[in-house]
């Protein structure tokens, strides 16, 4: 036994090249496997699906996280036409605005979901303010679900109106109804999974380094209380954002401050 040791000594002795490989490469090995099971905690997670499942799915349920998160406009001039009061006894945040101006464009924008009648409610013009008012929304943010409300079952002069719409009701609408199309176009809007899809989507000519940046920076902002109107100029990873990548970042990051509030 004594000889066959004395031998395999003797050989791997002679391989003295391949012994040191082996003694380094060990090691080496060792640590690169380590480094590849925990590269997102050494160097930052590089999209926004990996984030979304790290921060957010666990704690999004459908109904209960858009009813904190979502604001809702009625803009019409008859409120009374909508369930004001139970929606917000339901927990949805609801703003009623009789008449507006086609100045009030920026604030009207910020709203999630608007329900918009087409007669009587903008100032600047009562006969058909609605149909001008909605594609200035959509120019100001596209994100934005605009649900097109009516109290006459045919209206010509509302064609154009209800077909930039993303729903559209006849009035008096019910809670029930209500609360449907909020939540219906609130997840088409806010889904943390669609976000998710759509950011990285939008962010794919960005190198790795740059989207691990990018995300580390709206973590950090994230556990902020800065309002989130200022997180836009803060975001400097990425460069100078376009309008649609800041919008798609506003409603992401509404969403990770949700979850991790």
């Amino acid at each position: 036994m004594s000889e066959f040791i004395t031998e395999g000594k003797s050989i791997f002795d002679n391989l003295g090249w391949l012994a040191n490989l082996i003694g380094i490469g060990t090691p080496i090995g060792g640590a690169l496997w380590l480094l590849y099971k925990f590269r997102a905690a050494i160097f930052g997670t590089s999209t926004f699906i990996k984030l979304t499942n790290d921060y957010i799915v666990r704690k999004w349920h459908d109904s209960d996280s858009i009813k904190r998160i979502v604001e809702v406009a009625i803009v019409d001039d008859n409120p009374n036409d909508f369930p004001t009061v139970e929606l917000q006894r339901a927990g949805y945040h609801v703003k009623i605005h009789k008449q507006v101006s086609l100045k009030d464009i920026a604030r009207l924008a910020e709203y999630d979901v608007v329900f918009l009648d087409i007669h009587g409610i903008v100032k600047d013009d009562i006969d058909e303010g609605g149909l001008k008012l909605l594609p200035k929304l959509r120019e100001a943010n596209p994100r934005q679900k605009i649900c097109a409300v009516s109290s006459k079952t045919f209206d010509p002069t509302a064609t154009t109106f209800f077909k930039q719409a993303d729903d559209v009701q006849k009035k008096p609408v019910n809670a029930q109804k209500c609360q449907n199309v909020i939540e219906s176009l609130s997840l088409e809007k806010l889904n943390p999974i669609l976000l998710a899809t759509q950011l990285d989507k939008e962010t794919s000519h960005l190198n790795t380094y740059t989207r691990r940046v990018l995300l580390g920076q709206l973590k950090k902002f994230a556990l902020t209380t800065k309002p989130i109107s200022e997180m836009v100029a803060q975001i400097t990873a990425a460069g100078k954002l376009s309008p649609a990548l800041s919008h798609l970042l506003i409603d992401y990051m509404r969403v990770l401050r949700h979850a991790i509030s």
